[in-house]
């Protein structure tokens, strides 16, 4: 039926091949300069990140100095209430997590075992219930 054949490249194609090695070598051999001696300047700046401007988008009082913001800066445009912590805010919130984890397990559960056609549906959404507790468990303890 079908054959399996070898085929040997063309002198073009290992032509080529070689000369796209040699390149690769050269632009190699250019980016880590020798020891002892400086490596060249670029000649226009070359960003850390490919990002959109930020001039203009932060609150007032903070100036952005390239396209990428700096850590200080980013800390800067973040309001100070979000540094605080709240308790009762982080309590209510364990709650939450708790009292969804016990729907999934006391209430849905027994209901899935009735209807397993429910399964592809109370799968995914207890797996991220006891997800975000164990997040919380491993951030927390």
């Amino acid at each position: 039926m079908f054959g399996i054949s070898a085929s040997v490249p063309s002198s073009r194609a290992a032509t080529s091949i070689a000369t796209t090695r040699r390149a690769s070598l050269r632009v190699a051999a250019s980016a880590s300069p020798r020891p002892g001696t400086k490596p060249a300047r670029a000649s226009t700046p070359v960003p850390h990140a490919i990002s959109a401007p930020t001039d203009g988008l932060g609150p007032t009082g903070v100036t952005t100095t390239g396209p990428v913001p700096s850590l200080r800066e980013l800390r800067q445009s973040i309001p100070k209430e979000c540094f605080e912590p709240d308790l009762a805010e982080s309590m209510k919130y364990a709650a939450y997590d708790l009292a969804a984890l016990a729907v999934c397990f006391g209430a849905l559960s027994p209901v899935v075992v009735d209807h397993p056609w429910l399964l592809p549906l109370y799968a995914p959404l207890t797996g991220t219930v006891m997800w975000m507790n164990f997040v919380i468990g491993h951030d927390c303890g």
